[in-house]
């Protein structure tokens, strides 16, 4: 004889909680994203009820968590962000080439000021075009750009309000990791920034430039890929793209150009905005 036959009550289900809920929400959504290559400006192509499905999750603890459409997709933004390596700043590929012209150079660091500047353009010419293409080829990059573009059209709100606070904290997140990295490039190159600018209006500059050059892929990406010769570390022409030209001769223009035999290493300004 069964419970039933018996009369007892019938064992409840387990009650799912509500982060994991979120997480196997937000893990189906990646998922489709994933597959579909980013996401699209209306975001019509992320139905919450598809992953209720996938996720098998129980609809009204989905719309406990998320009361729209629009902060389910800053929420699942912000999750792509922690989940990936943009809030360590450059790319590791961008990483690893900047690095590599530092090493292959180091004799420089103890040079002239002019040769120390020299190295400072070739890790510009060599990094901009490997960063270039790595934030072309990015998901997350044009994740957060569609996030950005489409909250005009997001009614005033909580809703609104979550994927303006997404979109800054991502912002915030890199420009604080960039700013680091700019500092301590610079430093090691021994470069010194003049009043009144820091290591954070390089990246601030850096990061607007390869974006607006980068958007570019989509209309016509020769335009962002073209190249002219320019001046080379050892002398000889060199490639250079127009954001590495553009990057690089206004971070020239932020360093001392004195003779230092001591410079002191780059300023920080706060990160808090």
């Amino acid at each position: 004889m069964n419970s039933e036959q018996a009369g007892e009550p019938k064992p409840r289900a387990k009650r799912t909680s509500p982060e994991a809920v979120r997480r196997r929400m937000l893990d189906a959504a990646q998922q489709h994203v994933h597959k579909d290559g980013g996401l699209t400006l209306s975001f019509d192509h992320l139905p919450m009820e598809t992953f209720i499905r996938a996720a098998e999750v129980p609809r009204s603890s989905v719309y406990r968590i998320w009361n729209s459409h629009a902060a389910f997709v800053a929420d699942l933004i912000q999750d792509l962000f922690d989940g990936g390596d943009f809030a360590d700043g450059f790319d590791p590929a961008t990483r690893h080439a900047v690095e590599t012209v530092f090493r292959e150079h180091i004799v420089l660091t103890q040079g002239t000021i002019d040769q120390r500047r020299s190295l400072m353009r070739e890790m510009v010419r060599v990094g901009v075009s490997t960063n270039l293409e790595a934030a072309a080829a990015s998901e997350f990059r044009r994740s957060l750009w569609t996030l950005a573009s489409a909250i005009p059209s997001i009614a005033e709100g909580p809703a609104r309000d979550a994927a303006v606070a997404t979109v800054r904290e991502i912002e915030k997140s890199f420009l604080s990791a960039m700013t680091t990295f700019y500092a301590t490039m610079l430093g090691l190159v021994g470069l010194r920034l003049r009043e009144p600018f820091t290591s954070r209006h390089i990246a601030v500059l850096t990061n607007t430039i390869v974006d607006s050059f980068v958007r570019r892929f989509e209309l016509d990406p020769t335009i962002t890929r073209s190249v002219f010769p320019g001046p080379g570390i050892d002398g000889e022409p060199a490639e250079w793209t127009y954001a590495a030209w553009s990057i690089a001769g206004a971070i020239d223009g932020m360093i001392e150009h004195d003779e230092d035999p001591a410079p002191d290493q780059a300023k920080i300004e706060p990160t808090a905005t």
